[in-house]
């Protein structure tokens, strides 16, 4: 009997699921963060192998019998990447068929159910990514935090810091967002901002963390309306261009990241923004979630008819 294993890593937990070559799904498990640029080679590579043992030891599974395997991963974004990741799966002793390639290609399979329509991401960071009139891969966005990341928890998170200093300075309007943050963070002074932002145990996750503040004075405080609804805007922006990229008007869009699928209040703003400027896109929650995608990806591995995306 075959195996296959799909895992969809991520920057803070990476998912793996086990299935049979009938199809089925016989185990799954979650290990820590595989993103290599930001934990480096080798602890993505601890990780990896922690997948594979834990696959060995519960299911009785060898390194020998496993046929295929799809890594989707965050920080996947480039030739190079793919290639780093090849090399940590060689040095483990894998020999089987191996797909490489972004967390949004196997959370599009999960969410559509197939590697069909697009999908919309917004949680630490954001990214579109779908699949054009030709068949062929298209992204927009997921540019890294430092640059892009447009409707993002971290970019909520940034507007929502500068926001809360510039009213300490009298810059800007005065805000409740202050109230909620030093709750967040157990802080007295704006000016103790300082050391939770540039401490290096701070990760961008950790301030991304701080949308929620604005999320729960959505309605209630002008600034935290202004950064939302700033927010939709850029994810409505990826959505179009995305549209446009892939020469359709009408298409299937699942939606994921933590901030769409949590949070019911920006979800349906997205929804409702999304449909005045494109009507005849389908926008719902994921059919599946990602590390199922990537199994399905990795049963594909095993058919003539599977493709690498």
């Amino acid at each position: 009997m075959g195996y296959y294993i799909g895992i969809e890593g991520g920057g803070t937990k990476t998912a793996a699921m086990l299935g049979g070559s009938r199809k089925e799904i016989i185990d799954a498990t979650l290990v820590g963060a595989t993103n290599y640029h930001s934990v480096g080679l080798e602890k993505t590579g601890e990780e990896i192998s922690r997948i594979l043992s834990f696959f060995k030891d519960e299911n009785n599974v060898e390194i020998e019998e496993i046929r295929g395997i799809c890594f989707g991963g965050a920080g996947v974004n480039c030739s190079e990447d793919e290639r780093q990741i090849r090399r940590l799966f060689d040095s483990l002793g894998y020999k089987g068929k191996l797909r490489v390639c972004n967390d949004s290609v196997v959370a599009l399979a999960g969410a559509n159910g197939c590697l069909e329509g697009a999908i919309l991401i917004s949680g630490t960071g954001s990214i579109a990514y779908g699949v054009d009139v030709n068949g062929e891969s298209v992204r927009v966005g997921g540019w890294g935090h430092i640059i892009d990341d447009a409707g993002s928890g971290y970019a909520i998170a940034i507007d929502c810091l500068k926001k809360i200093v510039r009213g300490y300075d009298g810059r800007g309007q005065k805000t409740l967002l202050w109230d909620r943050v030093k709750e967040k963070l157990d802080i007295s002074h704006q000016e103790k901002l300082i050391s939770f932002i540039y401490n290096t145990k701070t990760q961008k996750q950790h301030i991304a963390e701080l949308a929620t503040c604005v999320l729960e004075l959505y309605g209630s405080d002008y600034e935290a309306g202004s950064i939302i609804n700033s927010a939709i805007e850029g994810l409505c922006e990826m959505v179009t261009a995305l549209s446009k990229r892939m020469q359709l008007e009408e298409f299937s869009l699942g939606l994921g990241g933590s901030l769409l699928l949590k949070s019911e209040t920006y979800r349906k703003l997205f929804e409702e923004a999304i449909k005045e400027k494109l009507p005849k896109v389908n926008t719902h929650l994921p059919y599946k979630d990602a590390v199922y995608g990537a199994l399905v990806l990795a049963w594909e591995l095993g058919s003539e008819r599977g493709r690498e995306l």
